[in-house]
Protein backbone atom coordinates (compact mmCIF):
# COMPACT_ATOMS: atom_id res chain seq x y z
CA UNK A 1 0.00 0.00 0.00
CA UNK A 2 1.92 3.60 -0.78
CA UNK A 3 2.17 5.96 1.53
CA UNK A 4 -0.15 9.05 1.70
CA UNK A 5 3.34 11.40 0.50
CA UNK A 6 3.50 9.40 -2.32
CA UNK A 7 -0.17 9.16 -3.84
CA UNK A 8 0.01 13.04 -4.01
CA UNK A 9 1.58 12.32 -7.14
CA UNK A 10 -0.42 8.98 -8.15
CA UNK A 11 -2.56 10.76 -10.99
CA UNK A 12 -0.44 11.84 -13.03
CA UNK A 13 -0.64 9.32 -15.84
CA UNK A 14 -4.41 10.35 -16.47
CA UNK A 15 -4.07 14.33 -16.28
CA UNK A 16 -3.46 15.89 -19.57
CA UNK A 17 -1.80 19.21 -18.35
CA UNK A 18 -2.38 21.39 -21.17
CA UNK A 19 -6.43 20.32 -21.04
CA UNK A 20 -6.39 20.71 -17.26
CA UNK A 21 -4.95 24.28 -17.50
CA UNK A 22 -7.18 25.48 -20.41
CA UNK A 23 -10.11 23.78 -17.99
CA UNK A 24 -8.91 25.63 -15.13
CA UNK A 25 -7.97 29.71 -16.07
CA UNK A 26 -11.34 30.99 -15.91
CA UNK A 27 -11.82 29.28 -12.60
CA UNK A 28 -8.54 31.02 -10.94
CA UNK A 29 -9.66 33.93 -12.67
CA UNK A 30 -12.30 34.41 -10.48
CA UNK A 31 -10.61 33.21 -7.44
CA UNK A 32 -8.16 35.95 -7.81
CA UNK A 33 -10.68 38.01 -7.83
CA UNK A 34 -12.65 36.89 -4.94
CA UNK A 35 -9.51 36.85 -2.72
CA UNK A 36 -8.49 40.65 -4.12
CA UNK A 37 -12.34 41.54 -2.78
CA UNK A 38 -11.96 39.39 0.58
CA UNK A 39 -8.93 41.67 1.40
CA UNK A 40 -10.76 44.56 0.21
CA UNK A 41 -9.11 45.67 -2.14
CA UNK A 42 -10.49 46.05 -6.21
CA UNK A 43 -9.28 43.84 -8.38
CA UNK A 44 -6.45 44.09 -10.66
CA UNK A 45 -8.30 45.52 -13.40
CA UNK A 46 -9.90 48.86 -10.96
CA UNK A 47 -13.98 47.20 -11.27
CA UNK A 48 -15.40 45.73 -8.69
CA UNK A 49 -16.85 41.90 -8.63
CA UNK A 50 -19.21 41.96 -11.56
CA UNK A 51 -22.77 40.58 -10.98
CA UNK A 52 -24.20 39.76 -14.47
CA UNK A 53 -27.78 37.78 -14.90
CA UNK A 54 -27.73 34.69 -13.56
CA UNK A 55 -28.65 31.47 -16.04
CA UNK A 56 -30.98 28.88 -14.39
CA UNK A 57 -28.98 26.06 -12.94
CA UNK A 58 -27.62 26.58 -9.73
CA UNK A 59 -24.69 24.62 -8.31
CA UNK A 60 -23.70 25.18 -4.62
CA UNK A 61 -20.18 24.66 -3.79
CA UNK A 62 -18.64 22.55 -0.89
CA UNK A 63 -15.94 23.24 1.68
CA UNK A 64 -13.49 24.02 -1.46
CA UNK A 65 -15.11 26.14 -3.63
CA UNK A 66 -12.15 26.66 -6.48
CA UNK A 67 -11.62 22.88 -6.31
CA UNK A 68 -15.85 22.33 -6.42
CA UNK A 69 -15.89 24.81 -9.47
CA UNK A 70 -12.79 23.22 -11.13
CA UNK A 71 -14.32 19.91 -10.92
CA UNK A 72 -17.08 20.95 -12.51
CA UNK A 73 -16.33 22.17 -15.69
CA UNK A 74 -13.88 19.42 -16.11
CA UNK A 75 -16.98 17.03 -15.99
CA UNK A 76 -18.83 19.13 -18.48
CA UNK A 77 -15.89 18.71 -20.72
CA UNK A 78 -14.86 15.31 -20.20
CA UNK A 79 -19.01 14.06 -20.87
CA UNK A 80 -19.08 16.47 -23.60
CA UNK A 81 -21.69 18.99 -22.26
CA UNK A 82 -21.66 22.01 -24.17
CA UNK A 83 -22.27 24.65 -21.06
CA UNK A 84 -21.99 28.32 -20.30
CA UNK A 85 -20.57 29.18 -16.91
CA UNK A 86 -21.14 31.98 -14.99
CA UNK A 87 -18.82 32.54 -11.77
CA UNK A 88 -19.61 35.91 -10.38
CA UNK A 89 -21.56 33.81 -7.36
CA UNK A 90 -17.79 32.31 -6.55
CA UNK A 91 -17.39 31.16 -3.70
CA UNK A 92 -21.10 30.03 -2.58
CA UNK A 93 -22.31 29.02 -5.71
CA UNK A 94 -21.94 28.73 -9.80
CA UNK A 95 -24.52 29.24 -12.56
CA UNK A 96 -24.92 27.57 -15.81
CA UNK A 97 -26.83 26.87 -18.51
CA UNK A 98 -26.45 24.59 -21.83
CA UNK A 99 -27.44 20.69 -22.16
CA UNK A 100 -27.11 19.23 -18.53
CA UNK A 101 -28.76 16.17 -17.69
CA UNK A 102 -30.96 16.63 -14.27
CA UNK A 103 -30.06 17.54 -11.26
CA UNK A 104 -30.71 14.61 -9.77
CA UNK A 105 -28.71 12.76 -12.27
CA UNK A 106 -25.60 15.10 -11.86
CA UNK A 107 -25.24 15.54 -8.57
CA UNK A 108 -23.65 11.83 -8.01
CA UNK A 109 -21.37 12.64 -10.39
CA UNK A 110 -19.98 15.89 -8.72
CA UNK A 111 -18.22 15.11 -5.26
CA UNK A 112 -17.52 19.00 -4.62
CA UNK A 113 -21.00 20.18 -5.06
CA UNK A 114 -23.68 19.98 -2.28
CA UNK A 115 -26.83 20.68 -3.98
CA UNK A 116 -27.98 21.88 -7.54
CA UNK A 117 -31.17 24.31 -7.67
CA UNK A 118 -32.77 26.24 -10.37
CA UNK A 119 -32.86 29.91 -10.23
CA UNK A 120 -36.24 31.07 -9.83
CA UNK A 121 -35.98 34.88 -9.41
CA UNK A 122 -34.18 37.83 -8.23
CA UNK A 123 -34.92 40.49 -5.80
CA UNK A 124 -33.21 43.78 -5.42
CA UNK A 125 -33.35 43.42 -2.01
CA UNK A 126 -34.67 40.92 0.95
CA UNK A 127 -38.35 39.39 0.16
CA UNK A 128 -41.06 39.07 1.69
CA UNK A 129 -43.21 36.58 2.39
CA UNK A 130 -45.36 37.40 -0.10
CA UNK A 131 -42.73 37.84 -2.52
CA UNK A 132 -41.25 34.09 -2.05
CA UNK A 133 -44.96 33.00 -2.32
CA UNK A 134 -45.13 34.87 -5.90
CA UNK A 135 -42.12 33.17 -7.03
CA UNK A 136 -42.45 29.51 -6.06
CA UNK A 137 -46.64 28.88 -5.92
CA UNK A 138 -46.20 25.45 -5.84
CA UNK A 139 -45.29 25.36 -1.83
CA UNK A 140 -49.37 26.55 -1.46
CA UNK A 141 -50.52 23.34 -3.10
CA UNK A 142 -52.71 20.77 -1.39
CA UNK A 143 -50.43 17.96 0.23
CA UNK A 144 -51.52 14.90 2.10
CA UNK A 145 -50.28 16.16 5.47
CA UNK A 146 -48.64 19.10 6.34
CA UNK A 147 -47.01 21.28 4.03
CA UNK A 148 -42.87 21.30 3.99
CA UNK A 149 -40.75 24.17 3.09
CA UNK A 150 -37.15 24.63 3.89
CA UNK A 151 -35.64 28.12 4.34
CA UNK A 152 -31.81 29.32 4.33
CA UNK A 153 -29.92 32.24 3.37
CA UNK A 154 -26.19 32.39 2.11
CA UNK A 155 -24.20 35.27 2.44
CA UNK A 156 -21.16 36.86 0.31
CA UNK A 157 -19.87 38.87 2.93
CA UNK A 158 -16.37 39.70 0.83
CA UNK A 159 -18.52 41.82 -1.38
CA UNK A 160 -20.22 43.20 1.43
CA UNK A 161 -16.83 44.89 2.72
CA UNK A 162 -15.72 45.18 -0.90
CA UNK A 163 -19.14 47.90 -1.21
CA UNK A 164 -18.76 49.26 2.40
CA UNK A 165 -22.89 48.26 2.92
CA UNK A 166 -24.50 49.07 5.91
CA UNK A 167 -25.33 45.90 8.07
CA UNK A 168 -29.12 45.98 7.19
CA UNK A 169 -28.67 45.29 3.61
CA UNK A 170 -26.71 42.06 3.34
CA UNK A 171 -27.65 40.91 7.21
CA UNK A 172 -28.69 37.18 6.63
CA UNK A 173 -30.39 36.69 9.96
CA UNK A 174 -33.50 37.82 8.48
CA UNK A 175 -34.45 34.40 7.14
CA UNK A 176 -35.88 33.47 10.31
CA UNK A 177 -38.28 36.56 10.41
CA UNK A 178 -38.77 35.36 7.25
CA UNK A 179 -39.51 31.68 8.06
CA UNK A 180 -41.71 33.00 10.14
CA UNK A 181 -43.67 35.23 8.33
CA UNK A 182 -43.88 32.54 5.52
CA UNK A 183 -45.29 30.13 7.89
CA UNK A 184 -48.18 32.80 8.71
CA UNK A 185 -48.83 33.32 5.06
CA UNK A 186 -49.37 29.71 4.21
CA UNK A 187 -51.34 28.66 7.25
CA UNK A 188 -50.02 28.40 10.46
CA UNK A 189 -51.99 24.50 10.66
CA UNK A 190 -51.22 22.96 7.93
CA UNK A 191 -47.34 24.18 7.08
CA UNK A 192 -43.90 22.96 8.63
CA UNK A 193 -41.07 25.24 7.88
CA UNK A 194 -37.62 24.21 8.51
CA UNK A 195 -34.94 27.17 8.97
CA UNK A 196 -31.42 27.60 10.46
CA UNK A 197 -30.35 28.04 14.09
CA UNK A 198 -29.45 31.13 15.63
CA UNK A 199 -26.30 30.97 14.91
CA UNK A 200 -26.21 30.48 11.40
CA UNK A 201 -28.15 31.34 8.03
CA UNK A 202 -27.66 28.20 6.49
CA UNK A 203 -29.34 24.59 6.66
CA UNK A 204 -26.66 21.77 5.76
CA UNK A 205 -26.89 18.58 3.53
CA UNK A 206 -28.00 16.42 7.23
CA UNK A 207 -30.05 18.79 8.11
CA UNK A 208 -31.96 19.00 4.42
CA UNK A 209 -32.12 15.55 4.34
CA UNK A 210 -33.12 14.41 7.82
CA UNK A 211 -36.80 16.85 7.23
CA UNK A 212 -36.79 15.01 3.72
CA UNK A 213 -36.20 17.77 1.85
CA UNK A 214 -36.62 18.10 -1.01
CA UNK A 215 -38.00 15.11 -1.29
CA UNK A 216 -41.22 15.38 0.77
CA UNK A 217 -41.46 19.12 0.13
CA UNK A 218 -39.31 22.59 -1.42
CA UNK A 219 -36.23 23.76 0.21
CA UNK A 220 -35.58 27.74 -0.75
CA UNK A 221 -32.12 28.80 -1.00
CA UNK A 222 -31.47 32.79 -0.51
CA UNK A 223 -28.11 33.85 -2.15
CA UNK A 224 -27.43 37.13 -0.40
CA UNK A 225 -25.45 39.82 -1.90
CA UNK A 226 -25.33 43.21 -1.56
CA UNK A 227 -27.03 44.49 -4.36
CA UNK A 228 -29.57 41.78 -4.82
CA UNK A 229 -30.77 38.73 -3.16
CA UNK A 230 -31.27 35.51 -5.97
CA UNK A 231 -34.23 32.55 -4.42
CA UNK A 232 -33.41 29.42 -6.08
CA UNK A 233 -35.27 26.19 -5.06
CA UNK A 234 -33.27 23.01 -4.21
CA UNK A 235 -34.08 20.20 -6.91
CA UNK A 236 -30.60 17.87 -5.68
CA UNK A 237 -28.88 17.10 -2.66
CA UNK A 238 -25.60 15.11 -1.81
CA UNK A 239 -26.06 11.57 -0.97
CA UNK A 240 -23.66 11.94 2.12
CA UNK A 241 -24.85 8.08 3.16
CA UNK A 242 -24.30 6.79 -0.23
CA UNK A 243 -20.75 7.89 0.40
CA UNK A 244 -20.23 6.71 4.11
CA UNK A 245 -21.70 3.24 2.87
CA UNK A 246 -19.43 2.91 -0.29
CA UNK A 247 -16.52 3.27 2.63
CA UNK A 248 -17.56 1.12 4.82
CA UNK A 249 -18.69 -1.02 2.48
CA UNK A 250 -15.14 -1.62 0.52
CA UNK A 251 -13.11 -5.40 1.21
CA UNK A 252 -10.61 -3.64 2.27
CA UNK A 253 -9.04 -1.01 4.55
CA UNK A 254 -6.16 0.15 6.59
CA UNK A 255 -6.85 3.49 8.65
CA UNK A 256 -3.51 3.05 9.88
CA UNK A 257 -1.69 3.98 6.36
CA UNK A 258 -3.90 6.56 5.01
CA UNK A 259 -7.34 6.68 3.12
CA UNK A 260 -8.04 8.79 0.61
CA UNK A 261 -11.89 9.48 1.48
CA UNK A 262 -14.19 9.02 -1.97
CA UNK A 263 -15.30 12.72 -2.37
CA UNK A 264 -11.85 13.30 -3.43
CA UNK A 265 -11.26 10.26 -5.41
CA UNK A 266 -14.45 10.93 -7.43
CA UNK A 267 -13.32 15.12 -7.50
CA UNK A 268 -9.73 13.63 -8.84
CA UNK A 269 -11.11 11.79 -11.91
CA UNK A 270 -13.62 14.30 -12.77
CA UNK A 271 -10.58 16.83 -13.04
CA UNK A 272 -8.25 14.39 -15.05
CA UNK A 273 -10.52 15.23 -18.05
CA UNK A 274 -10.70 11.26 -19.02
CA UNK A 275 -13.52 11.01 -21.51
CA UNK A 276 -16.76 9.28 -20.78
CA UNK A 277 -15.97 5.97 -21.61
CA UNK A 278 -12.39 5.98 -21.56
CA UNK A 279 -9.68 3.84 -19.48
CA UNK A 280 -8.11 5.01 -16.16
CA UNK A 281 -4.81 3.75 -14.81
CA UNK A 282 -3.71 3.91 -11.25
CA UNK A 283 -0.26 2.43 -10.42
CA UNK A 284 -0.56 2.96 -6.96
CA UNK A 285 -4.06 2.42 -6.41
CA UNK A 286 -3.95 1.02 -2.30
CA UNK A 287 -7.38 0.29 -1.20
CA UNK A 288 -8.98 1.45 -4.34
CA UNK A 289 -11.06 4.76 -3.99
CA UNK A 290 -9.53 6.09 -7.85
CA UNK A 291 -10.27 2.90 -9.12
CA UNK A 292 -13.68 2.34 -7.76
CA UNK A 293 -15.04 5.67 -8.09
CA UNK A 294 -13.79 6.04 -11.72
CA UNK A 295 -16.40 2.61 -12.44
CA UNK A 296 -18.78 4.31 -10.77
CA UNK A 297 -17.71 7.67 -13.12
CA UNK A 298 -18.39 5.14 -16.29
CA UNK A 299 -14.38 4.52 -17.06
CA UNK A 300 -13.29 1.38 -17.62
CA UNK A 301 -10.13 0.77 -15.25
CA UNK A 302 -6.72 -0.63 -14.78
CA UNK A 303 -5.13 -0.57 -11.46
CA UNK A 304 -2.45 -1.66 -9.66
CA UNK A 305 -0.27 -1.65 -6.26
CA UNK A 306 3.12 -3.92 -4.89
CA UNK A 307 1.80 -3.18 -1.33
CA UNK A 308 -2.34 -3.21 -1.42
Amino acid sequence: MTPVSQRSRRVAPCVSRSRATASWEPIRESCLRYRAASRNLAPDRGIAVPFPYMPTTVFILGSHPALSAAELSSHAQRRGFSVSWDLSRLPVALFGSGSLPSPVELLPMLGGTTMIGTLRTTFPSYPSAADVVTAVPEILEPRQGKRLVGLFALPFSATVRLHHLPPERHSVMPVRELAMELKRTMGMRGTRVVFPPRQRPDLSTAQLLHNKLPAAGTAIALLVAPERVDLVTIEAIQDIEAYATRDRGRPHADPGRGMLPLKVAQMMVNLSLIPSGGTLYDPFCGVGAIPMEALLLGCSVVASDGSP
